[in-house]
């Protein structure tokens, strides 16, 4: 009898270990599965608005548009008469095409790895341009600490002199309409040639401009905020528009310091409080 007692207690005891090894295995595969799916819902959300991106480029990674706008005093470059383009054609054409001039002192930012000193010209693969990117706030420099999930300086920079920029960071296909185009069907419906990178690496101004009016932001969550009525106000109050100048030579560095990942986030969050405010 005894002996019998033993053995029900140790198949209870052999039962009881069995079965706790079996939940917490049940338990860790039900947070990997947890885990699993935010991260494809994260992938997702990313692929969807990097796909919505790759619409409007000519390069595959690209994020752009052909823009559209009104009359300026700068002139699209004229094809041969075999073109497809007529000189009423190029005058349609030049009268979507603006310049902006940011003046002597204006302050840009920027964020990069290494030392805000040490800044040069580099392949823009959205465009096929070579120069630098900057920003006229600094949340979207902070934004791109986020992007790409690792701490950078952020940089901030004055400008030495007047720089003209054309408004609209794809605007050089309509400066050269016969390389990109095959006739003003094409260009009106914005069907352009892909991959040809453009013979020059014109400065250019994008968000908040004539013929550039759309805000490029950061590919993060964090800025879907900014897609409400009252969250895109704030933005075009922070007075924010991508810049890309051809020669560093043009801007000095003023100051830099260097963020983690939390530390950009808390003071993108900094700026979304005021939503709330409002």
């Amino acid at each position: 009898m005894r002996q019998s007692n033993r053995k029900i207690k140790k198949i209870k005891r052999t039962n009881k270990r069995t079965n706790k090894r079996t939940n917490k295995r049940t338990n860790r595969t039900n947070r990997t599965n947890k885990r699993t799916k935010r991260t494809n819902k994260r992938i997702n959300k990313r692929t969807k608005r990097i796909n919505k991106r790759t619409k409007r480029t000519g390069y595959i990674r690209g994020r752009a548009r052909v823009n559209s706008g009104k009359t300026d005093a700068v002139k699209s470059k004229g094809g041969p008469p075999e073109s497809g383009f007529s000189s009423g054609n190029l005058k349609e054409i030049n009268e979507t095409i603006h310049i902006t001039t940011l003046r002597k002192g204006v302050i840009l930012y920027r964020t990069q790895p290494i030392s805000c000193k040490k800044i040069k010209p580099m392949n823009c693969e959205d465009t096929g341009k070579m120069g630098i990117y900057f920003s006229k706030n600094k949340y979207t420099p902070l934004g791109m600490i986020l992007e790409y999930n690792k701490p950078m300086y952020l940089c901030k920079y004055k400008i030495k002199k007047d720089i003209k920029l054309y408004n609209g960071k794809y605007i050089f296909r309509s400066l050269e309409p016969e390389r990109y185009y095959r006739t003003i069907e094409d260009w009106r419906k914005g069907k352009f040639i892909f991959n040809i990178n453009p013979r020059e690496s014109i400065n250019h101004i994008q968000g908040g401009v004539k013929g550039g009016e759309e805000y490029f932001t950061p590919i993060h969550s964090i800025f879907d905020k900014f897609n409400t009525v009252k969250g895109e106000k704030l933005w075009e109050k922070e007075d924010e528009a991508e810049v890309f100048i051809n020669d560093p030579k043009l801007v000095e560095c003023i100051s830099q310091n260097k963020f983690s990942i939390s530390e950009a986030e808390k003071e993108i969050n900094k700026l979304l409080r005021k939503i709330n405010l409002s």
